[in-house]
């Protein structure tokens, strides 16, 4: 299967899963019922070629399929994104 780019809403959500993000959690922040989330997820997982959240994280998902169809700014943002969501956590 051809791994397709992932949506605005899909990236948001697997950036949110691979930082260690429950559903729930995921949900609030974006506005979206759990059932949602996890609707997304396996959209996400099939995308991807992976089968869980710590295939997804080990991926270092960075909002798109594969590195090569990013650009510098969008790796940089997203980058930006984890980072902050890491030291949140850690608050």
């Amino acid at each position: 299967m051809s791994r397709d780019a992932l949506t605005a809403t899909e990236t948001r959500i697997a950036e949110l899963a691979a930082v260690g993000r429950r559903n729930g959690e995921i949900a609030v922040e974006l506005s979206l019922s759990p059932r949602t989330v996890e609707w997304h997820l396996s959209r996400i997982y099939r995308k991807l070629g992976v089968r869980s959240r710590t295939e997804l994280a080990a991926r270092g998902i960075t909002g798109a399929a594969t590195a090569a169809e990013m650009s510098p700014a969008a790796d940089v943002a997203a980058h930006g994104l984890v980072h902050r969501l890491l030291r949140k956590r850690r608050r």
